[in-house]
């Protein structure tokens, strides 16, 4: 089995497969993010890569071409959601929202996709709902743990979505915030959470939107 490079490049469209992918925002070699150093020695070694926005001819997603190992990325991850109150008071009309929506009970179960330290599921948790975590960060899924949250350290996709449902059943709601747009194979992760999901069941998806970036100066 050969190894997976820590950088290359893509050539086709994330969503639509299209090849007429063109560059118009180049902000040359770059550090990855939360990725910080532990002292001023460190800073001449530092690994950078190209860090450049694309457009899709097809069907005109805006998308990250250089894609770096996923595990280089994520598997010692530094940002926790626990430490926003911005994001708890979230969290908590987010899930209040989603259990009344979908009418969820202690029968049913969430699984959250990129759970972070489970501070989302927490709140499903206290509506009386079964949770299920899928976290690759390996010191932020044992953060969850601790605190009583099944969590898998997994990056999700359709196969691992099959394992899930084999060990745990279905779920009725599968939720993916700020993950989707980091994910090199989109339509896999979605086949994964159509899999996943009971009859009836939503997956729920948050993602930054480009519109809003531009017009707020974001």
């Amino acid at each position: 089995m050969t190894d997976i490079p820590v950088h290359r490049v893509r050539t086709s469209c994330r969503a639509c497969g299209a090849s007429r992918l063109s560059r118009f925002l180049d902000l040359g070699d770059q550090p990855l993010a939360n990725a910080f150093l532990r002292s001023p020695d460190q800073f001449a070694t530092e690994s950078r890569f190209p860090l450049g926005l694309y457009r899709c001819g097809g069907c005109h997603l805006v998308q990250l071409c250089d894609v770096i190992d996923p595990k280089v990325l994520f598997r010692n991850y530094l940002y926790v959601t626990g430490t926003s109150d911005t994001i708890a008071g979230h969290n908590a009309r987010y899930a209040a929202t989603v259990v009344a929506r979908l009418k969820l009970g202690a029968a049913h179960r969430v699984v959250e996709v990129a759970s972070n330290d489970g501070s989302l599921l927490k709140h499903f948790r206290d509506h009386g709902v079964k949770t299920l975590g899928v976290e690759p960060a390996r010191n932020i899924a044992a953060r969850a743990r601790a605190d009583g949250l099944e969590t898998l350290e997994r990056f999700f996709d359709e196969r691992v979505a099959r394992s899930i449902l084999a060990s745990h059943g279905p779920a009725h709601a599968v939720v993916a915030n700020n993950v989707l747009a980091h994910v090199d194979e989109p339509q896999d992760f979605l086949r994964g959470a159509r899999r996943l999901l009971a009859p009836g069941g939503e997956l729920i998806v948050e993602v930054p939107y480009l519109g809003h970036l531009l017009d707020r100066l974001e």
